[in-house]
């Protein structure tokens, strides 16, 4: 169905900081809610060890999907296109 990794950014010194590597949903899966899924639970996971969650896609699909959970486009991470603040308070609902 879907895949997803994260581990600590080997582009930055800052330990507070994640990445997300590796995500994707087949093709037969998308636009049912597992991205969500997956992607949310990548999240709640990382603020137990991060505060920021950094990612680079080169896709245009990806692209709004990653806008639309809230990451922010920019290149302000090294080697990353998007980002994400981690806050306990920061919280997304599933919509399947």
């Amino acid at each position: 169905m879907g895949i997803g990794g994260l581990t600590i950014d080997p582009y930055s010194n800052d330990k507070n900081i994640g990445r997300i590597r590796r995500f994707y949903v087949s093709k037969s899966f998308r636009r049912q809610g597992v991205g969500n899924l997956l992607l949310q639970e990548i999240l709640s996971y990382a603020r137990r060890f991060f505060k920021v969650v950094v990612l680079r896609t080169d896709t245009y699909p990806a692209d709004p999907f990653y806008v639309s959970f809230g990451f922010k486009k920019t290149n302000t991470f090294p080697q990353s296109t998007h980002y994400f603040l981690l806050d306990s308070k920061t919280k997304r609902l599933v919509e399947i």
